[in-house]
């Protein structure tokens, strides 16, 4: 199993994984993967590829989450994540759907989840850099956030059951 602290290691195991896939057209590491940041459960990094035949957003500047542990549960957070990623882009919302999602099969060991990349600053940056702005980005968030639990449940595949209305 890899060290997924480790780039090097991150990379070798990347680099495997992703000259095996036809659908990418036998892509390779361009840029990275450089570490942008760690979750409570994960490591971050960023990363490009390059190839031939790259389609649409592999093309573009990537996000790799990797779990730190090999366990079911880390990879069922995966999936589950992918899968609402998917349910709520189907639904029209703006959110990234992810590119690839994987257990522990692979070269890497570990779980991990490939999405497309949005450069630039971060809400918080864009604050400090302009405070002027925050009541409207605030606005922003928070009708994002609304439109987000609008989003009817039908066809959703991860079990949610709704409360019961009866007190």
């Amino acid at each position: 199993m890899i060290d997924p602290s480790n780039s090097g290691q991150v990379k070798a195991a990347l680099a495997e994984y992703f000259a095996a896939r036809p659908d990418v057209g036998h892509a390779t590491i361009a840029e990275g993967p450089a570490a942008i940041g760690r979750g409570s459960t994960s490591f971050i990094y960023g990363l490009r590829l390059s190839g031939d035949v790259l389609p649409g957003a592999w093309s573009r500047p990537l996000v790799l989450r990797v779990e730190r542990d090999a366990g079911e549960a880390y990879a069922v957070k995966v999936r589950s994540e992918a899968a609402v990623q998917r349910f709520v882009t189907g639904a029209g919302y703006p959110a990234l759907e992810s590119l690839a999602t994987e257990d522990a099969a692979t070269p890497l060991d570990l779980p991990f989840i490939v999405l497309p990349r949005v450069m630039g600053p971060t809400m918080f940056e864009r604050i400090v850099a302009r405070p002027w702005q925050a009541r409207a980005l605030l606005r922003q968030l928070a009708a994002l956030h609304a439109r987000l639990h609008r989003l009817p449940l039908d066809g959703c595949s991860l079990g949610y059951e709704r409360p019961s209305s009866q007190h």
